[in-house]
């Protein structure tokens, strides 16, 4: 997702195991952000600063996980010697029944637990 267009948060559910992942970082709308596809014929400096990877099945029905990734990226940065650029990215899993991870879905990320397993 664009710089411009994240909220610095993002949040993942998972059912079977009644986790609540949501992950908070740092975001500068107004810098550059490097591409992070594997696609060398995009611009380098056209990316994202966040990305969501959710294994699926590939074409030939095989998975290379299970997993998922909620990934933040810090701004492209052309550190001169001695400079430096620090990024913070916090995890937080909440574990528990849909009922009590509702209100902590809702607070954070704006949607019940509901929502979230009944969208797609």
């Amino acid at each position: 997702m664009n710089a411009k267009r994240t909220k610095a948060i993002a949040g993942n559910y998972d059912p079977i195991s009644k986790r609540l992942t949501v992950i908070t970082f740092d975001v500068d709308p107004s810098a550059v952000y490097l591409n992070q596809e594997w696609n060398p014929a995009r611009n380098p400096l056209t990316g994202d600063a966040l990305n969501a990877y959710n294994d699926g099945p590939l074409e030939d029905g095989s998975i290379m996980g299970p997993f998922l990734e909620l990934e933040s990226c810090s701004p492209a940065a052309f550190l001169k010697p001695g400079e430096s650029l620090s990024h913070v990215h916090n995890v937080y899993h909440f574990v528990g029944d849909e009922a009590v991870l509702s209100p902590v879905c809702e607070k954070l990320l704006g949607v019940s637990i509901h929502q979230v397993t009944t969208i797609f």
